[in-house]
Parts: structure tokens; C-alpha cells; sequence
């Protein structure tokens, strides 16, 4: 067991995706402004917009599983 203390303020909406059957899209927002980043279906751990963390894909037919890690 343990505890974990956090201090601080969450100032930024989180990333948004947007997914089809040919492509991924995250949408991020930092200091008022919105970057859209195409994210490849390769499992492969890719930056997000503003370098504000990583995002990877994974793809099995219709299926389609994002991971989004904040920095």
C-alpha cells in the first residue's frame, strides 16, 4: 500500500481522438490554441501535439485501441 499526494491544478482539456477505418486523429489544446496530429496505425508510441506526452495505436480489424500518455 502507499499514498500518492498530488499537487497542482489540471489548466488543459485532455487530448481528443478521432478514428476511422483508414486513419487516427489527437487533437490537443495548449495556451488557447488547437493542433491536430495524424497518428499512424503501428503500434509505435508517436508525440503529441505541443509534445505534451506520446499516443500509439493499435489496430485489430474494426477495432481500434488508442493510448494516450501525458508527460
Amino acid at each position: 500500500g502507499g499514498t500518492v499526494t498530488f499537487t497542482g491544478a489540471i489548466v488543459e482539456p485532455a487530448c481528443t481522438t478521432m478514428t476511422n477505418s483508414q486513419h487516427a486523429a489527437v487533437q490537443c489544446s495548449h495556451n488557447g490554441v488547437d493542433k491536430v496530429r495524424q497518428v499512424r496505425f503501428n503500434k509505435q508510441q508517436q508525440t503529441l501535439p505541443f509534445q505534451l506526452g506520446n499516443v500509439s495505436v493499435q489496430s485489430s480489424g474494426h477495432i481500434k485501441a488508442v493510448e494516450v500518455i501525458y508527460r
